[in-house]
């Protein structure tokens, strides 16, 4: 990586949890997988007629066997539909495999603790194509490599440990522990999940583009005045029937910072108003972490004064675009009440070049 160590990225939201996604679901398989076996194995008179060697043998192809058939899906589903969205619904089904597999030990039956194992394996194979999807797009491409490092070694301690913990939890025989178990880890690993940023960086002049992902076919709402529709009480864009609206002061914040490009993946038709200004998108932006793209940023430059009134007397507003050699803005409001004093009336920003 040419701007650092790769590790610094497991102190970074926009990797950590994604990170930790992982290794929990790869720890958990591993717990679980091991425990079925090792416990048929010893105590096989309580669980099946199937010899030890050969029940081995079966629980790795049921695991398998999904990667086999059910890849081609999972790739066309990570494509078709938001990636971070993809591994949260894996991670949350996650927890009721595990409920599954816990009766299954509970009562001794082997054909529900090998359902069980089948149905892991339809999870890993449901999660690897939005994993590997989804680095590209919170990663920069200096810090693919190192990212995927990260992760093949995430996975790789995760079998490894869970592995071992699968041998303990065995060894005490306390179908109870390894049934609370599997199913907290699953529980811990979705609300990692859902940590996973739904802000993205965007190739160069993409601009800002909000997604309704929670719609079939997801709808693209690029962030132009041409977009805009009702702003009563708020800025609405508005394409094909989709709308999304209070998106102003998430914009607030990505002109502050100085963001041309983004995708924001939405569920719903509003932002969330925060506390009404852009100070908690600011501080979301500024810890995902900002990526500075190897192109020129393009400027619109005013060469002659443009302005706009609406309405008389005390409720005229008005605004007006006037040449400079630079950014600046200047704000004005004259609001007749107690919270909003004179001090606090006009305000005045000049951007560095």
């Amino acid at each position: 990586m040419s701007d650092g160590n790769q590790f610094r990225l497991l102190a970074q939201r926009r990797f950590l949890p994604f990170f930790g996604a992982q290794a929990f679901g790869a720890f958990n398989d591993n717990i679980y997988k091991n425990a079925l076996v090792i416990l048929a194995t010893y105590q096989a008179a309580s669980y099946t007629q199937i010899d030890p060697r050969a029940l081995t043998n079966l629980a790795g192809g049921l695991f398998i066997l999904p990667y086999v058939v059910f890849s081609g899906i999972a790739g066309q589903l990570a494509d078709r539909y938001d990636k971070a969205l993809v591994l949260k619904i894996v991670k949350a089904v996650e927890i009721f495999i595990m409920a599954l597999a816990g009766a299954g030990f509970v009562l001794h039956n082997i054909s529900v603790l090998l359902a069980a194992l089948f149905l892991m394996g339809v999870h890993s194979t449901f999660f690897a194509p939005a994993k590997y999807g989804l680095l590209p797009e919170v990663l920069r491409d200096t810090e693919l490599v190192g990212g995927n490092a990260l992760v093949e070694m995430g996975t790789f301690l995760a079998i490894l440990l869970g592995t071992l913990a699968a041998g303990v939890l065995a060894a005490r025989g306390d179908i109870g522990v390894i049934t609370v178990a599997i199913v907290a880890v699953a529980a811990v690993g979705f609300l990692t999940s859902l940590a996973i940023p739904k802000l993205r960086p965007a190739a160069p002049d993409t601009g800002i583009v909000f997604r309704r992902v929670d719609l079939d076919p997801i709808v693209d709402l690029p962030a132009t005045a041409l977009g805009v529709g009702d702003t009563r009480m708020a800025s609405t864009l508005e394409k094909d029937g989709a709308k999304v609206s209070t998106v102003e002061h998430l914009m607030s914040a990505c002109a502050g910072l100085g963001i041309d490009n983004l995708y924001v993946d939405v569920t719903a038709e509003e932002i969330p108003i925060m506390d009404g200004s852009a100070s908690s998108f600011v501080f979301l932006l500024q810890q995902a972490g900002l990526q500075e793209q190897n192109v020129a940023k393009k400027f619109i430059r005013i060469k002659t004064m443009v302005e706009v009134r609406e309405g008389q007397g005390e409720h005229e507003k008005w605004a007006r675009l006037e040449p400079f050699n630079g950014f600046k803005l200047k704000f004005f409001i004259e609001f007749k009440h107690p919270a909003v004093d004179s001090t606090g009336q006009s305000a005045e920003v000049e951007f560095a070049d």
